[in-house]
């Protein structure tokens, strides 16, 4: 089995420098980071953006704001 990778290069126009700033337009790359399998035949691609540390997009799935914001949501919900 061949499996191919790509990554894909576009104008971001959701990017956040400063928390709580105006949305801003930034060049991004979003590639394949690792593949996760369990030893059965379903694999899963994870994907990273290169703008993920300095945006502070809590509505990007890729941003480090929103991965702050879940991680804070999970520890409330303990």
């Amino acid at each position: 089995m061949d499996i191919y990778f790509t990554a894909q290069a576009f104008d971001c126009n959701q990017f956040q420098p400063i928390e709580g700033g105006e949305l801003e337009t930034a060049a991004a790359v979003i590639a394949p980071l690792r593949v996760e399998g369990t030893g059965t035949e379903k694999l899963k691609v994870i994907n990273g953006c290169n703008l993920f540390q300095g945006c502070h997009n809590q509505n990007c799935f890729y941003s480090m704001a929103a991965r702050e914001r879940s991680r804070s949501v999970e520890k409330k919900k303990k």
